[in-house]
Protein backbone atom coordinates (compact mmCIF):
# COMPACT_ATOMS: atom_id res chain seq x y z
CA UNK A 1 0.00 0.00 0.00
CA UNK A 2 1.32 3.97 -0.58
CA UNK A 3 0.43 6.16 1.57
CA UNK A 4 1.45 9.49 2.33
CA UNK A 5 1.71 12.69 4.71
CA UNK A 6 -2.09 12.09 5.28
CA UNK A 7 -1.20 8.78 7.24
CA UNK A 8 1.39 10.80 9.32
CA UNK A 9 -0.80 13.69 10.56
CA UNK A 10 -3.85 11.23 11.20
CA UNK A 11 -1.81 9.39 13.38
CA UNK A 12 -0.19 12.42 15.05
CA UNK A 13 -3.17 13.47 15.61
CA UNK A 14 -5.05 10.26 17.15
CA UNK A 15 -1.67 9.27 19.60
CA UNK A 16 -3.42 12.04 21.39
CA UNK A 17 -5.26 9.47 22.80
CA UNK A 18 -2.28 7.01 23.93
CA UNK A 19 -0.85 6.98 27.25
CA UNK A 20 2.76 6.87 27.89
CA UNK A 21 1.98 3.75 30.12
CA UNK A 22 -0.68 1.21 29.71
CA UNK A 23 -2.26 -1.75 32.13
CA UNK A 24 -3.06 -3.69 28.35
CA UNK A 25 -0.14 -4.42 25.94
CA UNK A 26 -2.64 -3.88 23.15
CA UNK A 27 -3.09 -0.28 24.13
CA UNK A 28 0.32 0.10 22.66
CA UNK A 29 -0.93 -0.26 19.27
CA UNK A 30 -2.97 1.76 16.80
CA UNK A 31 -5.74 0.20 14.60
CA UNK A 32 -5.95 0.74 11.23
CA UNK A 33 -9.12 -0.29 9.36
CA UNK A 34 -9.82 0.95 5.92
CA UNK A 35 -8.89 4.33 5.68
CA UNK A 36 -8.96 4.95 9.30
CA UNK A 37 -6.80 5.14 12.49
CA UNK A 38 -8.16 4.21 16.05
CA UNK A 39 -6.10 4.54 19.11
CA UNK A 40 -7.78 4.45 22.29
CA UNK A 41 -6.55 4.55 26.43
CA UNK A 42 -10.04 3.11 27.53
CA UNK A 43 -10.79 6.67 28.49
CA UNK A 44 -10.50 8.55 25.61
CA UNK A 45 -10.85 7.30 22.03
CA UNK A 46 -9.50 9.07 18.92
CA UNK A 47 -10.51 7.93 15.33
CA UNK A 48 -9.00 9.56 12.53
CA UNK A 49 -9.68 9.30 8.63
CA UNK A 50 -6.60 9.50 6.34
CA UNK A 51 -6.06 9.70 2.89
CA UNK A 52 -4.70 7.03 0.62
CA UNK A 53 -5.22 3.20 0.04
CA UNK A 54 -7.22 1.46 3.26
CA UNK A 55 -6.15 -1.78 4.44
CA UNK A 56 -6.26 -3.41 8.01
CA UNK A 57 -3.53 -3.55 10.67
CA UNK A 58 -2.58 -3.16 13.84
CA UNK A 59 0.52 -1.80 14.40
CA UNK A 60 2.65 -0.26 17.36
CA UNK A 61 2.17 3.61 18.23
CA UNK A 62 5.84 4.62 19.57
CA UNK A 63 7.63 2.78 17.08
CA UNK A 64 5.87 3.74 13.62
CA UNK A 65 5.83 7.38 14.91
CA UNK A 66 9.65 7.14 15.39
CA UNK A 67 10.30 5.79 11.95
CA UNK A 68 8.10 8.08 9.84
CA UNK A 69 9.78 11.30 11.82
CA UNK A 70 12.69 10.21 8.60
CA UNK A 71 9.44 10.60 6.02
CA UNK A 72 8.69 13.32 4.21
CA UNK A 73 6.86 11.95 1.16
CA UNK A 74 5.24 8.94 0.29
CA UNK A 75 6.42 5.89 1.15
CA UNK A 76 4.74 2.17 0.58
CA UNK A 77 3.65 -0.17 3.60
CA UNK A 78 4.20 -3.76 2.86
CA UNK A 79 2.69 -6.57 5.37
CA UNK A 80 4.01 -10.50 5.33
CA UNK A 81 2.72 -12.38 8.12
CA UNK A 82 3.60 -10.63 11.80
CA UNK A 83 5.73 -8.19 10.57
CA UNK A 84 5.00 -4.89 8.65
CA UNK A 85 7.75 -3.12 6.18
CA UNK A 86 7.66 0.62 6.03
CA UNK A 87 9.76 1.46 2.90
CA UNK A 88 10.79 5.37 1.42
CA UNK A 89 13.11 5.71 -0.98
CA UNK A 90 16.40 3.84 0.57
CA UNK A 91 14.73 4.40 4.14
CA UNK A 92 13.03 1.30 5.68
CA UNK A 93 11.64 0.21 9.25
CA UNK A 94 9.96 -2.81 10.39
CA UNK A 95 7.30 -3.19 12.91
CA UNK A 96 5.59 -6.33 14.56
CA UNK A 97 1.76 -6.50 13.65
CA UNK A 98 -0.44 -7.44 16.43
CA UNK A 99 -3.91 -9.07 15.47
CA UNK A 100 -6.50 -7.32 14.53
CA UNK A 101 -9.15 -9.05 16.45
CA UNK A 102 -7.19 -8.40 19.77
CA UNK A 103 -7.96 -4.78 19.64
CA UNK A 104 -10.16 -3.02 21.83
CA UNK A 105 -13.54 -3.31 21.27
CA UNK A 106 -15.24 0.44 21.00
CA UNK A 107 -18.35 1.18 21.28
CA UNK A 108 -20.25 3.78 19.39
CA UNK A 109 -22.55 6.35 21.30
CA UNK A 110 -25.92 6.08 19.62
CA UNK A 111 -27.76 9.40 20.52
CA UNK A 112 -28.46 12.61 17.98
CA UNK A 113 -25.41 14.55 17.01
CA UNK A 114 -25.87 18.59 18.18
CA UNK A 115 -24.01 21.38 16.37
CA UNK A 116 -22.18 23.50 18.40
CA UNK A 117 -20.21 25.99 17.80
CA UNK A 118 -18.54 29.69 18.55
CA UNK A 119 -17.04 27.85 21.97
CA UNK A 120 -14.00 28.50 24.05
CA UNK A 121 -13.68 24.84 25.59
CA UNK A 122 -10.00 26.19 25.91
CA UNK A 123 -11.05 29.23 28.36
CA UNK A 124 -13.08 26.94 30.14
CA UNK A 125 -10.35 24.73 31.20
CA UNK A 126 -8.11 27.44 32.34
CA UNK A 127 -10.51 27.13 34.86
CA UNK A 128 -10.40 23.69 35.76
CA UNK A 129 -7.67 23.69 38.38
CA UNK A 130 -6.69 20.42 40.40
CA UNK A 131 -7.09 21.47 44.13
CA UNK A 132 -7.78 20.14 47.26
CA UNK A 133 -11.85 20.86 46.98
CA UNK A 134 -11.78 20.20 43.29
CA UNK A 135 -9.48 16.60 44.15
CA UNK A 136 -12.37 15.77 46.34
CA UNK A 137 -15.37 15.93 43.25
CA UNK A 138 -13.90 14.64 40.40
CA UNK A 139 -17.01 15.64 38.53
CA UNK A 140 -15.63 19.27 38.93
CA UNK A 141 -12.41 17.92 36.81
CA UNK A 142 -13.99 18.98 33.67
CA UNK A 143 -16.27 21.38 31.56
CA UNK A 144 -19.69 20.93 31.68
CA UNK A 145 -22.51 21.12 29.14
CA UNK A 146 -25.57 22.43 30.64
CA UNK A 147 -28.64 23.30 29.61
CA UNK A 148 -30.52 26.72 30.77
CA UNK A 149 -33.63 27.19 29.56
CA UNK A 150 -33.23 24.76 26.32
CA UNK A 151 -29.81 25.93 25.53
CA UNK A 152 -26.60 25.38 26.06
CA UNK A 153 -24.39 27.16 29.21
CA UNK A 154 -20.35 25.81 29.16
CA UNK A 155 -19.41 25.64 32.52
CA UNK A 156 -16.34 25.26 34.57
CA UNK A 157 -14.69 25.62 38.10
CA UNK A 158 -11.74 25.68 40.14
CA UNK A 159 -13.54 26.21 43.27
CA UNK A 160 -12.94 29.40 43.79
CA UNK A 161 -13.53 30.70 40.41
CA UNK A 162 -16.36 30.09 38.00
CA UNK A 163 -16.45 30.49 34.09
CA UNK A 164 -19.47 30.25 32.25
CA UNK A 165 -20.37 30.61 28.61
CA UNK A 166 -23.93 30.98 27.26
CA UNK A 167 -24.70 30.43 24.14
CA UNK A 168 -28.07 30.49 21.60
CA UNK A 169 -27.40 26.74 20.80
CA UNK A 170 -30.28 24.18 21.82
CA UNK A 171 -29.16 21.47 24.28
CA UNK A 172 -31.47 18.90 26.14
CA UNK A 173 -28.51 17.11 28.12
CA UNK A 174 -26.78 17.69 30.68
CA UNK A 175 -22.93 16.14 30.99
CA UNK A 176 -18.85 16.81 32.33
CA UNK A 177 -16.72 16.59 29.48
CA UNK A 178 -13.37 15.20 31.76
CA UNK A 179 -10.36 17.60 30.94
CA UNK A 180 -8.60 15.16 28.54
CA UNK A 181 -11.23 15.33 26.08
CA UNK A 182 -11.37 18.96 26.68
CA UNK A 183 -7.33 19.42 25.84
CA UNK A 184 -8.23 17.25 22.84
CA UNK A 185 -10.92 20.10 21.37
CA UNK A 186 -9.80 22.57 23.36
CA UNK A 187 -8.68 24.85 19.78
CA UNK A 188 -11.72 23.54 17.92
CA UNK A 189 -14.64 26.31 17.59
CA UNK A 190 -16.92 24.13 15.77
CA UNK A 191 -18.10 20.51 16.47
CA UNK A 192 -20.66 17.67 16.33
CA UNK A 193 -21.71 16.13 20.05
CA UNK A 194 -23.64 13.37 21.09
CA UNK A 195 -24.18 11.93 24.05
CA UNK A 196 -25.70 8.57 25.46
CA UNK A 197 -25.09 9.06 29.81
CA UNK A 198 -22.16 7.13 30.07
CA UNK A 199 -19.89 8.48 26.70
CA UNK A 200 -20.11 10.99 24.27
CA UNK A 201 -18.80 11.84 21.04
CA UNK A 202 -17.39 14.77 19.41
CA UNK A 203 -17.01 14.74 15.39
CA UNK A 204 -14.98 17.44 13.74
CA UNK A 205 -12.66 17.93 10.41
CA UNK A 206 -12.40 13.90 9.97
CA UNK A 207 -11.84 13.04 13.26
CA UNK A 208 -14.17 11.56 16.37
CA UNK A 209 -13.56 11.51 19.91
CA UNK A 210 -15.11 9.19 21.88
CA UNK A 211 -14.91 10.14 26.06
CA UNK A 212 -16.12 8.74 28.77
CA UNK A 213 -18.12 11.19 31.10
CA UNK A 214 -17.28 12.36 34.46
CA UNK A 215 -19.59 10.61 37.22
CA UNK A 216 -21.56 12.74 39.01
CA UNK A 217 -23.67 15.62 39.18
CA UNK A 218 -22.66 19.13 38.43
CA UNK A 219 -22.99 21.52 41.41
CA UNK A 220 -25.94 23.99 41.60
CA UNK A 221 -23.48 26.66 39.82
CA UNK A 222 -26.67 28.75 39.30
CA UNK A 223 -27.33 29.86 43.36
CA UNK A 224 -24.24 31.27 43.40
CA UNK A 225 -24.39 33.64 41.18
CA UNK A 226 -25.25 36.76 42.13
CA UNK A 227 -28.91 38.28 41.55
CA UNK A 228 -28.58 41.76 41.47
CA UNK A 229 -29.69 42.94 38.24
CA UNK A 230 -27.66 46.14 38.84
CA UNK A 231 -24.98 47.00 36.69
CA UNK A 232 -22.22 49.03 35.99
CA UNK A 233 -20.19 50.26 32.38
CA UNK A 234 -16.32 50.85 33.21
CA UNK A 235 -13.44 51.33 30.71
CA UNK A 236 -11.67 48.48 30.78
CA UNK A 237 -8.28 49.82 30.40
CA UNK A 238 -8.60 52.69 33.22
CA UNK A 239 -10.09 49.62 35.61
CA UNK A 240 -7.60 47.74 34.63
CA UNK A 241 -4.72 50.61 35.23
CA UNK A 242 -6.77 51.24 38.39
CA UNK A 243 -6.11 48.07 40.01
CA UNK A 244 -2.36 47.67 38.90
CA UNK A 245 -1.85 50.95 40.32
CA UNK A 246 -3.35 50.14 44.00
CA UNK A 247 -1.90 46.38 44.05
Amino acid sequence: MKENKSFIQALKTASQAANAKNSLPILDYFLVDGNTITITNLEVTMKVQFEGEPFNACLPIETVLKGLKHVNGDFDISINGRMAKFKAGDFEFDVPVEDVDNFVKIEEVNAEYINVFDVCIGEAMKFVEMTEFTRLRPVLNGVAFIPSNGLLNIVSTSGNILYEQRTEIEFNKSFVLPIKACGIIKDISEFEIASDGKKASIKYDGVEVISTLSEGQFPNYKSVIPDNKSQLDVDWMQLSSSIERVS
